[in-house]
């Protein structure tokens, strides 16, 4: 039987970095960080979730290929017209 793995206990008098400059900004510009025991508030279910990003997910792939279309339709006018002058 598995049991799920626990996370290290705390060091105490552990000494911290000092926070970069953009982890500063992120918080001044989104507020503070939450709280462990509010992340589970803030989740979605799995129905919701994928009903949600799945079809971001699916837009996003259709948008690549069609953008990859038009630059392979942009390189092979190009090489055929090179052929041509040649």
């Amino acid at each position: 039987m598995q049991t799920e793995p626990r996370p290290a206990p705390p060091i105490p008098d552990l000494e911290l970095p000092p926070d970069e400059v953009g982890f500063r900004m992120k918080s001044k510009l989104l507020g503070p960080a939450l709280p462990t025991e509010d992340l589970e508030h803030e989740r979605l279910g799995k129905p919701t979730a994928l009903a949600v990003f799945a079809s971001d997910n699916l837009s996003s792939s259709a948008y690549a290929k069609r953008s990859r279309n038009r630059k392979r339709r942009i390189y092979h006018s190009r090489t055929s017209t090179e052929r041509r002058s040649n």
